[in-house]
C-alpha cells in the first residue's frame, strides 16, 4: 500500500525561483500528496506567489511567520504534517515530478525510514549527477549507524549534509525538530538524530532533486559559514558524539582542518601587520593535535593547500608555517 507524503517547503526572499520550484512540485503526481509553504519573513512577492500557487492547486497550503530562519520555518512544516512520510524541498531548487515519484514509491516499497538519493548539482543552469558513495542499497539496524552516520558525516563525503534529498517516515521524526541554536550545518543534526532512530535505510542513486549553487543561499552566506558557526557545530557533534556513544572522530578532525583554513583566512582579512598575522595563524597551528592530523584527507584542502597537508602529516610544522607564509603573502 502506497503511504502519503507531506513536501515542506520553507520559502525567503526568493522570487526569482520560486516559480519554477512550485511548477515542478505541482506536476508530483502522488495520492493523498500535501505541500506546506512556510513563508518566513519575506519581503518580495514570494508570499503573492503561493497565494497564486495554492489557487490553483488545493494541495499546497500556506503558513506565514514573521520569524526568520530555515529551521523555523521547516519546524512549522514538520508541526502541522500528518502523513506518512515527509520531504523537504528548497524554494531555489527545483525537482523531476517523476523521478521523484519513482523514487519515493521505492522508499515505500522497502518500507524503509528514511532514504538518501542521488541528486544533481546545478551551476550557471547545467547540471551535474552526485552519487553516493555506497554500493549497498539497504541498511538495517546497527549498520545504519556503522556505515552511514559514523563513515559518512565527514563533510568531504558529501552524503549527510542536507534533507532535501532524504523522505523520512514521520514515525521516526517524532521528537525531533531542527535546532534553532545552529546557525550551519543544522541539516546534519537532524539527519543524525533521525537515523539514529530509523530501523531501515535505502540508498537511491537515481536523481531527482536539482540543487542550485546559490551564493545568496543560507548555505552560501560568508556570515552563517564562519568559523565561530563551524566551531559552534563541532562542539555539538562532540556532545553528540558523547550522548549516543558515536565514533565520530574522522568526521570531527575533517570539520576542524576545515575550521583551521578558514579560520587562517579570517586573519588575513582582519588583522594587522604581517608580524601578526604570522603570530595568530602559529598560534592556531600549535593548537592542532597530531591525533587530528592523523584523520586529514586532500579534501579538506584543496589542491593549493595540499603541501600544508603533507607538511603537517610529516610533523614538519615550521615548514608547513613556512608555507603558509609564502602561499599567503609572497604568492597571494
Amino acid at each position: 500500500m502506497q503511504e502519503t507524503l507531506s513536501i515542506v517547503i520553507p520559502i525567503h526572499n526568493v522570487e526569482n525561483f520560486l516559480d519554477k520550484c512550485l511548477e515542478s512540485v505541482s506536476r508530483v503526481s502522488l495520492d493523498g500528496l500535501k505541500v506546506m509553504l512556510v513563508v518566513n519573513a519575506s519581503t518580495d512577492s514570494s508570499l503573492d506567489i503561493c497565494r497564486a500557487w495554492a489557487d490553483k492547486d488545493s494541495r499546497f497550503e500556506i503558513f506565514c511567520t514573521d520569524t526568520p530562519g530555515v529551521s523555523n520555518a521547516r519546524n512549522i512544516g514538520l508541526e502541522n504534517c500528518n502523513t506518512d512520510y515527509i520531504a523537504f524541498v528548497d524554494a531555489d531548487d527545483y525537482i523531476d515530478c517523476d523521478a521523484f515519484v519513482d523514487s519515493f514509491k521505492e522508499c515505500n516499497d522497502a518500507g524503509a525510514d528514511i532514504s538518501f538519493s542521488a541528486y544533481y548539482r546545478l551551476k550557471n543552469e547545467k547540471a551535474k549527477v552526485v552519487r553516493l558513495p555506497l554500493e549497498r542499497k539497504i541498511f538495517k539496524g546497527k549498520e545504519i549507524t556503522s556505515e552511514i552516520i559514523e563513515q559518512k558525516l565527514a563533510p568531504n563525503t558529501n552524503f549527510l549534509g542536507v534533507v532535501w534529498r532524504s523522505f523520512f517516515k514521520r514515525s521516526i521524526l517524532q521528537g525531533i525538530e531542527f535546532n534553532q541554536e545552529l546557525a550551519y550545518q543544522e541539516d546534519v543534526d537532524f539527519i543524525i538524530k533521525a537515523s539514529l532512530k530509523a530501523s531501515s535505510a535505502i540508498i537511491i542513486q537515481k536523481p531527482y532533486y536539482y540543487y542550485r549553487i546559490n551564493d545568496k543561499s543560507a548555505n552560501g552566506n560568508v556570515k552563517i559559514n564562519n568559523s565561530e558557526n563551524r566551531r559552534k557545530f563541532v562542539k555539538h557533534l562532540e556532545n553528540i558524539a558523547k550522548e549516543n556513544h558515536l565514533n565520530l572522530a574522522f568526521a570531527i578532525a575533517q570539520r576542524k582542518a576545515d575550521i583551521l583554513i578558514i579560520s587562517y583566512k579570517e586573519i588575513l582579512r582582519s588583522s594587522k601587520g604581517v608580524i601578526n598575522k604570522m603570530k595568530r595563524i602559529h598560534q592556531l597551528q600549535s593548537a592542532v593535535t597530531d591525533s587530528e592530523i592523523s584523520y586529514w584527507e586532500p579534501d579538506c584542502f584543496g589542491k593549493t593547500m595540499a603541501i600544508y597537508m603533507k607538511l603537517m602529516k610529516r610533523n614538519l610544522r615550521l615548514f608547513a608555517l613556512l608555507f603558509l607564509f609564502i602561499r599567503f603573502f609572497i604568492f597571494k
